[in-house]
């Protein structure tokens, strides 16, 4: 009775933070209806930027406040650019690693639930204040008594039955208004739950960065800091400590160390590149607050190195799903229409013709010029209507594994982006993720061998990837031309066009004229005809 007892004030407060987060969400959607009311253009949005600015400050107080699930859907949000304004993911950064910490008294319950012993007592040294703290866990400093320095990540006491309070909320609002929704979104629900289950065992976390570790040995500007196993349990996981690490995306933390930001963007989109074309085993999470650099422990090597950081939940990719993306990825490099529709259809059904563009950007051969700029103006494609992305949503539930890459691909997209990373460099080096994925032989001879016929076959290739993305970047130079005379900035620049070009040639005759800017005329020869009198311009 009394479990039962417990769980129901579980679940009260779970509908009460619900509520909460509803009433926030009415509050801002009403700040922006009421202050916006009969505003247009210019007026509007300088009165839209205040709201912005409130409201994100709202979401970022609620995620700080209930943390679990809110804090989640935070760090989602705040790893987007482009669908949000740049103020929502600036201020939501926040709760990728500086999310409100527990102090040190409550975070001790865990050592002694789980080693009957205080933090103190297990560690040789071990610092109250956490390094960072995040959705499920804060990481400490510590000390072993055999001198090395560990990570040590914490879960937050209570963390996993409030989560599942608030799932249980969730999944009774969905049933309740199941008729109103356009696909079944239980399998949504319960796959969330699934991934948080596996997010909250550390001892499932352990294991992936050791097999993560292991599949990079080759390349020493990668480094997976491994778990110290007699200090593991579900709720505590005990890592080597990775010394002068900064966020990958921070430029400022760069520039002071001198490392090359496209080296640091290279490394980070074969590591990406090689988990879902290669190893089909993907980082569920990389966002910036799991993903680190500093300046290469090697000084002979020099350069940077990249740390990755938060290995609770992958995704598997079967081995004919890889492959698949493999050869998606090759027929849209190399232009092979009939293919590339054939895989997709396969990924995304009645979503197959936009398939691409999630992938990127550059792969919009067989987009028309008004559904490109539908999309860039938020609009729904003409000929895709929400009944069919429905029904994509809603088939996914049997290709859940590619829905996790489009989410981990897309945080890696970020950070390229945020580390000035050229489309075209990125489509390069996952080209040749892509036929190494196919080719054991090539996935050798980029990792140094020297066998011939392997060799020969990746030059070939990259040859053929060269010309294509040549060719493709020329097709989406029009492409662009075209499409930007859809955008207000353009129909404005064709209304100033013709006025500067009369400003040009107005100076440009002014130059040519005799005693004026330009130099003087020559001497009239003799008998030469006067020139005529300039005619007069039209009124």
């Amino acid at each position: 009775m009394a479990m039962d007892m417990e769980k129901l004030n579980r679940l009260a407060k779970g509908m009460a933070r619900s509520k909460n987060v509803m009433d926030t969400a009415k509050e801002i959607r009403d700040d922006y209806m009421t202050t916006l009311e009969g505003l247009e253009g210019e007026a509007r949005t300088v009165a839209m930027q205040p709201i912005h600015e409130r409201s994100a400050v709202k979401l970022l107080n609620i995620a700080k406040e209930y943390g679990g699930i809110y804090n989640k859907a935070g760090q989602f949000a705040a790893s987007l650019r482009g669908p949000i304004p740049k103020i929502y993911t600036d201020t939501l950064a926040e709760l990728t690693d500086k999310a409100p910490f527990k102090p040190f008294e409550e975070i001790d319950k865990r050592f002694h639930q789980e080693f009957q012993k205080s933090a103190k007592e297990l560690f040789a040294e071990f610092d109250e204040t956490p390094l960072a703290a995040a959705s499920l866990a804060q990481v400490h400093k510590a000390k072993l008594e055999d001198g090395r320095t560990v990570a040590v990540k914490v879960q937050y006491p209570g963390l996993a039955e409030q989560i599942e309070a608030d799932l249980e909320v969730i999944a009774t609002l969905l049933k309740m208004n199941s008729d109103q929704l356009p696909f079944d979104m239980m399998w949504l629900l319960n796959d969330f739950r699934g991934y948080l289950q596996k997010e909250c065992n550390f001892k499932g976390e352990a294991a992936n960065a050791a097999k993560v570790a292991e599949q990079f040995t080759y390349h020493n500007r990668v480094y997976v800091p491994q778990p110290v196993e007699d200090f593991c349990c579900e709720t505590v996981l005990t890592l080597e400590f990775a010394e002068g690490c900064n966020r990958v995306n921070d430029l400022g933390f760069l520039a002071k160390h001198k490392i090359d930001p496209m080296q640091v963007a290279d490394v980070v989109n074969e590591v990406s590149s090689t988990m879902v074309l290669v190893n089909g085993f993907i980082h569920g999470d990389p966002h910036a607050g799991n993903v680190y650099v500093r300046p290469h422990p090697d000084k002979e090597l020099g350069g940077a190195q990249v740390v990755v950081l938060d290995h609770g939940l992958y995704h598997d990719l079967n081995d004919e799903t890889r492959k698949s993306l493999c050869e998606l990825w090759q027929a849209c490099v190399l232009g092979n229409i009939k293919e590339k529709n054939r895989l997709c259809e396969k990924f995304a059904g009645p979503m197959a013709h936009f398939f691409p563009l999630l992938l990127s950007q550059w792969f919009v051969q067989d987009i028309t010029i008004s559904e490109g700029a539908d999309l860039a103006a938020g609009r729904y494609y003409q000929n895709v209507d929400l009944q069919e992305i429905a029904k994509f949503l809603g088939g996914m539930e049997h290709q859940k594994s590619i829905l996790g890459m489009l989410h981990s691909t897309g945080y890696t997209r970020f950070l390229l982006q945020d580390l000035g990373y050229p489309e075209y460099a990125r489509l390069e080096a996952t080209s040749k993720a892509a036929l190494a994925g196919l080719d054991p032989g090539v996935l050798q001879a980029l990792r140094g061998s020297k066998e011939p016929e392997a060799l020969a076959r990746l030059q070939k290739y990259e040859g053929e990837v060269t010309a294509a993305l040549t060719a493709l970047h020329r097709r989406n130079l029009w492409y662009g031309f075209l499409y930007l005379l859809w955008t207000r900035k353009v129909h404005i620049l064709l209304v100033v066009l013709p006025l500067l070009l009369l400003i040009g040639a107005y100076f440009w005759a002014s130059r040519a004229a005799p005693g004026r800017h330009g130099p003087s005329a020559p001497p009239e020869a003799p008998g030469a005809t006067p020139p005529a009198p300039a005619t007069p311009p039209a009124s």
